[in-house]
């Protein structure tokens, strides 16, 4: 039986696997089809056969800038600005999210200096391994981070490391067996699509060929912690511990906040309250729409006019007339009276905007040769024209 497999993710559809050394190449394939073909070529039986996960640093969350964050900020500080950003929306949510919607584990770059970062991985994402691993049949053993592979693989060397990847890239400095540096990077796989051109330095540059992969296998041997497959002990020494004062104030701040919420706004009372205002909405609304409607002017004298003057005309021309008058309307001009009469137009209205006038007199004028401004004049309310247009 075969006892030592391990698996790569790359991404969700880049999946390398190493059995007993020999590395196979799974891309534009998913886990299911994967494991589907696993079980099937090595006739795997039973429920419990053991899988070892290594995933891309792209799968977990983790802040690069914690080594440059000072060590000797007091409680005190550290607790007033937890308190002055603990209503902030996003701070909550980053909260939640790796608190209580992910696994956090530390990551340690330098044991003698207590130097590490805290590492998060989505309880999700840890839920959906287990369950398509164990549709086949297996049992996942260690979830483990790609770089840090990398990290132990070079631990004796001084070297400068980029890992590039689909979304992001990562780069670590290793010097003395400790990581002195490591940074996100804005660099993917598309922007360097030959690599040869692209001047790296002295920097080990790390893809998806083979010998690369290899090395991430081989790396995940050397090291057991940070291991995502690993529960943390409810209640420790060590837990109990590293709870800091940060982590109680927020939890006792959200917990405070439900409790006063549920007792003061009842939820009946809250229905019925939001029943009467969609009640008064409603009627603010039908309200609105009366008067709306009285406010609309009649202007039945003027259809009647335009009535009559349509069944007057008696060339196809003057209906243009009346379309250019609509389609200039658009710029704010109301029409009080438009008249035909001895072989002229009488046009008269009114305006709020005296630039939408300018706009309307320069369409005028660019189509009707003998078009005459009759007047044009302020009132209290509007400024008011006449035009007339000769045939």
């Amino acid at each position: 039986m075969i006892e030592n497999i391990k698996i790569y993710m790359r991404s969700n559809s880049k999946i390398y696997v190493c059995i007993d050394e020999e590395v196979f190449y799974h891309e534009n394939e998913s886990l299911e089809e994967v494991l589907e073909v696993l079980k099937e070529e090595y006739e795997f039986t039973g429920n419990k056969n053991p899988l070892k996960f290594i995933l891309h640093f792209s799968y977990f969350t983790f802040n690069d800038k914690e080594l440059n964050v000072k060590e000797d900020i007091s409680t005190n500080e550290e607790n007033r600005k937890i308190l002055k950003n603990i209503y902030n929306k996003d701070f909550l949510d980053d909260f939640v999210r790796k608190n209580i919607n992910s696994e956090n584990k530390k990551l340690y770059l330098n044991h003698l200096e207590n130097k590490f970062i805290n590492v998060y991985l989505s309880r999700k994402k840890t839920s959906e391994l287990k369950r398509v691993c164990g549709k086949f049949g297996f049992e996942i053993l260690s979830i483990k981070i790609d770089f840090v592979s990398v990290y132990n693989f070079y631990k004796e060397e001084n070297i400068e490391i980029i890992q590039i990847g689909e979304e992001k890239s990562l780069r670590f400095l290793i010097e003395d067996s400790k990581i002195k540096e490591i940074e996100k990077l804005d660099l993917v796989m598309e922007d360097i699509s030959d690599i040869d051109n692209f001047d790296f330095g002295n920097m080990e540059v790390f893809t998806v060929d083979e010998e690369n992969v290899k090395i991430v296998f081989q790396g995940s041997d050397l090291y057991s912690e940070p291991n995502f497959a690993k529960k943390n002990e409810i209640i420790s020494m060590e837990s109990i511990k590293n709870v800091k004062m940060k982590d109680i104030i927020i939890l006792g701040i959200l917990a405070m906040s439900y409790f006063l919420l549920c007792g003061f706004i009842p939820l009946e009372k809250e229905i019925k309250k939001n029943e009467k205002i969609k009640e008064e909405t409603k009627n603010l609304e039908k309200e609105y729409l009366n008067k709306k409607n009285d406010k609309i002017p009649d202007y039945s004298k003027e259809l009647q006019t335009l009535n009559e003057i349509d069944s007057s005309l008696k060339r196809k021309e003057y209906f243009s007339v009346i379309k250019f008058l609509i389609e200039n309307s658009e710029y704010g001009i109301d029409y009080t009276k438009i008249g035909y009469e001895n072989k002229k137009w009488l046009i008269q209205g009114e305006m709020q905007d005296f630039g939408n006038f300018e706009k309307f007199e320069k369409n005028i004028l660019n189509k009707y040769s003998k078009a005459e401004l009759g007047y044009i004049k302020d009132n209290d309310t509007a400024t008011v024209f006449e035009y007339n247009i000769l045939e």
